[in-house]
């Protein structure tokens, strides 16, 4: 679904049972589906290239999430406890967006090996 002018995520896509890895690069989405739920066994998400300005809550039901690629999108900021509940969560890629201030507690896990902050505004030093 790369590159389709999508406005959202297809409903069609909802519906695959087990499906593992979605790609919705290069479109217009503004905004995740609000239930996550029949994604929940995703391991890759990538919504690069987007118009998404915030994550829903709900991203924390993407228990086998690995790889989350949310770059160049209009985010802020991201749903940080939300984001802590992803125990698979190795890769999260947040460049391009407009965050002013890093996920400072996301540094600390032991789980993430690679955060993505470049091409974002100055960022702020933690407190």
């Amino acid at each position: 679904f790369t590159d389709c002018e999508l406005s959202s995520v297809p409903s069609e896509v909802l519906a695959i049972n087990g499906l593992s890895s979605l790609t919705i690069d290069g479109n217009q989405v503004e905004e995740l589906p609000e239930s996550l739920t029949p994604l929940k066994n995703l391991t890759y998400l990538s919504a690069r290239r987007n118009l998404l300005t915030e994550l829903p809550d709900s991203i924390a039901v993407l228990k086998l999430l690995k790889t989350l690629d949310v770059s160049y999108n209009k985010l802020w900021e991201v749903p940080i406890a939300s984001l802590l509940v992803l125990t698979a969560l190795t890769a999260l890629h947040l460049a391009g967006n407009l965050l002013e201030s890093p996920p400072f507690e996301l540094f600390a896990t032991k789980i993430i090996v690679a955060i993505s902050l470049m091409d974002n505004p100055p960022l702020r030093s933690p407190p």
